[in-house]
């Protein structure tokens, strides 16, 4: 009898963690694809209902490897990305390794209130005031600031989005440039926030294989997403991309002091 009421529990517990964690994906692919990102974001605002937030991005990790690699592939210019901006590239895999390797030992909600905070006020800025342009003289610099930020907010709260679409929205780039830019180092991020939360313990074997079930709902949104964008004109894609780092930000300073 006890057994039964235990495994009849169980089952009450894990349906409605299910449920969520479809919905969680298919939304956050749904945006990736319309976006070109934030779904880190979506997945792990939705899912801290069901669960704790490191875990929500232990989670997400395989589905958005999977996601950036599909859009770098269509592509097909990555590689180039890479060459382009190649301080970028270094400065953010040498930092992002290093902190994710130590996150064990930071307090990711003061991490996660401070990239939201940066986040928010940077859209802001740029939506009712006068949009911030990083001019080609200044860039070399600039992507040594991407990396570096990138590296240590990235590498200490799983969410790379921030410095990496703070930079690339500077650079004003049209909707197709700027997913064709930023998908490599999402996928490079995801990737190398992989290896370093493996090393540290955070990402276990049972995390990855849970992680890794997520990627057919993910990829799923995403395809749906991908036929939205071409309906959106680059000016309302950078209208609708701000209004998104607002939410973006609002929430991750929620789920910060909530913890």
């Amino acid at each position: 009898m006890d057994t039964s009421l235990a495994v009849i529990s169980h089952h009450e517990v894990l349906l409605p963690s299910m449920i969520v964690s479809l919905i969680a994906f298919t939304l956050g692919g749904l945006v990736k694809g319309a976006m070109g990102l934030g779904m880190p974001v979506t997945v792990v605002s939705i899912m801290c209902l069901t669960t704790d937030i490191r875990t929500s991005a232990m989670l997400v990790l395989v589905p958005v490897l999977v996601t950036n690699l599909w859009q770098c592939i269509k592509s097909r210019v990555w590689f180039a990305v890479y060459r382009q901006y190649w301080r970028l590239t270094l400065s953010m895999s040498v930092i992002l390794l290093f902190t994710s390797v130590c996150a064990v030992d930071f307090s990711q909600q003061f991490v996660t209130v401070v990239v939201g905070f940066v986040l928010l006020l940077f859209a802001v800025v740029n939506l009712w005031l006068k949009s911030a342009r990083i001019n080609n003289r200044f860039d070399r610099g600039a992507q040594y600031v991407a990396g570096i930020s990138t590296g240590v907010l990235g590498g200490l709260s799983g969410l790379v989005v921030v410095p990496l679409a703070i930079y690339f929205t500077a650079r004003d780039l049209d909707k197709e440039v700027f997913v064709a830019s930023t998908a490599p180092f999402f996928l490079l991020g995801a990737g190398l926030l992989t290896v370093g939360y493996s090393a540290s313990g955070l990402l276990t074997l049972v995390l990855s294989l849970q992680s890794s079930f997520l990627v057919l709902p993910a990829l799923a949104g995403l395809v749906v997403g991908e036929r939205v964008r071409p309906l959106i004109s680059d000016r309302m894609f950078r209208t609708m991309l701000l209004l998104v780092f607002i939410a973006m930000g609002i929430n991750l300073i929620q789920r910060g002091i909530a913890g």
